[in-house]
């Protein structure tokens, strides 16, 4: 009559009910020829108060290591006159990884724990293909699209720029967690960040390095969501959260993504996982400029030509003790630096985004027009200018190699009225075609403290 042993393993973070559970151990029993059973049931030693044949357990506390529920069920019955009996045991493993799961990962909820900075980036569908040759997604369902506006039926813009952020999460278990990402083509500007909740370290920085081209004509191609696996072993205790970046424009500058689980007890579990997260080199920290000092070359920046006469906008130099004029000025670089020399040319280099830390400062050396060439802090998201700075100590004389040579500055973000926690960009632009319509940059950094005296305080300047 009696089934063998049950065995239930429960998951709170997967359970519909996390308060409790209803058992009905009746559902364990094959009464072939009907018979009329009564159960009694004890936990432990303690006989437990039955509604029929089912019990309700309120759930307790628990953690990631499943706590044994042990049931022992007797079967009475009587056949023919004559009393009879069964037992078995019923047995529940429940442990609780809520702490180390991120909310709707699936993105089945839509953006339920997510939090999009830039609308533009894109929404929530369940879109099954894309472009007219209709290549397949590859999704588990919903998914984030960046190329939809949800239901309005509209194209997302590529680009847009913004951040998409996970809840908060505490790595545990094997340190291993999946998901699926397509676009992101450059690891230099579009990317997944696992970020330190307390203290804002970056401690991964992964991209889509299974890329494939669209080009390729394969049913895999650039948009396609591809299924990673990625190590965070070593950060097993910490608790952080996941930031989508967009910090690109073009070629595939936009970000897909799917099926987020962040718990796996073993490693063994995603051994079938097909393609492994490759870390990226990355700043320390959310508060840090990605390559502020040029050292690998424009990675992290975007350059772009607005107005041309004469030559494209800007080049990076690498040259060490590089000068310029009749008179072999120096630039003042150190080592790689940014610069527009085509005075037929108008353009902008942008940054990465960068979060403004409690005292926001910031230091970098600029060379250049003081009217006509500037330094402007961007919010990431919109593009809104929320400070500018210029080269307080130009002096355009040719002769005597003035005008092109930087000088060291330093700002304060805070004292700019740039809120603590707002992500920003820079943005240096050089909007001239003669009288030194030039920009020089070189070395942008953020400090926890105020720099010395090497560097030269300025205020931002008003555009009114």
């Amino acid at each position: 009559m009696r089934e063998d042993t049950v065995e239930v393993n429960i998951d709170l973070f997967s359970a519909e009910d996390k308060e409790k559970i209803t058992i009905d151990f009746a559902e364990n029993v094959n009464n072939i020829g009907g018979l009329k059973l009564s159960y009694t049931v004890t936990m432990g030693e303690q006989p437990l108060e039955l509604d029929g044949s089912a019990y309700t357990l309120t759930f307790g506390t628990y953690t990631e290591t499943a706590a044994e529920v042990v049931f022992n069920v007797k079967i009475s019955y009587t056949v023919n006159g004559v009393a009879g009996e069964q037992e078995y045991i019923y047995t529940l493993y429940i442990k609780d990884t809520r702490e180390f799961q991120i909310v709707n990962g699936t993105f089945d909820n839509d953006l339920t724990g997510w939090t999009l900075s830039n609308s533009q980036l894109g929404a929530v569908n369940a879109d099954k293909t894309y472009w007219n040759e209709n290549v397949p997604f590859n999704a588990d369902g919903k998914f984030f699209n960046a190329y939809s506006f949800g239901d309005s039926g509209k194209d997302a813009f590529e680009g847009a720029m913004g951040t998409l952020t996970s809840s908060v999460f505490k790595i545990g278990g094997s340190g291993w967690f999946t998901y699926k990402l397509g676009g992101a083509k450059n690891a230099d500007k579009v990317f997944l960040d696992v970020i330190e909740k307390d203290t804002g370290a970056i401690l991964e920085r992964f991209y889509n390095n299974a890329f494939f081209d669209d080009n390729s004509q394969t049913a895999v191609r650039g948009c396609t969501l591809l299924a990673y696996k990625a190590d965070l072993s070593a950060h097993v205790g910490k608790t952080v959260y996941i930031r989508l970046s967009d910090n690109a424009k073009n070629d595939y500058g936009l970000f897909f993504a799917d099926s987020f689980v962040t718990y796996y007890e073993s490693a063994e579990e995603v051994a079938e996982v097909p393609n492994t997260a490759t870390s990226v080199p990355h700043p320390d920290n959310i508060y840090q400029i990605y390559n502020g000092g040029f050292d690998s070359g424009l990675l992290g920046w975007y350059a772009e030509t607005t107005d041309n006469q004469g030559g494209e906008f800007g080049v990076l130099s690498e040259v060490e003790n590089e000068t310029w004029g009749v008179n072999n000025q120096p630039y003042n670089n150190d080592g790689n630096f940014f610069k527009n020399g085509h005075e037929p040319s108008k353009g902008y280099l942008q940054s990465n985004s960068f979060t403004v830390s409690e005292n926001g400062w910031l230091t970098f050396k600029l060379g250049g027009n003081n009217a006509l060439s500037y330094v402007a802090i961007l919010n990431a998201d919109t593009g809104e200018e929320l400070a500018r700075f210029v080269n307080k100590n130009f002096v355009g004389d040719w002769d005597n190699n003035k005008g092109w040579e930087m000088h060291a500055y330093k700002v304060n973000l805070a004292e700019s009225g740039i809120s603590a926690g707002t992500e920003v960009r820079i943005k240096v632009v050089d909007d001239a075609f003669e009288n030194y319509g030039v920009v020089v940059v070189d070395s942008f950094a953020t400090h926890a403290e105020e720099p010395g005296e090497h560097f030269e305080k300025i205020d931002k300047v008003t555009t009114e």
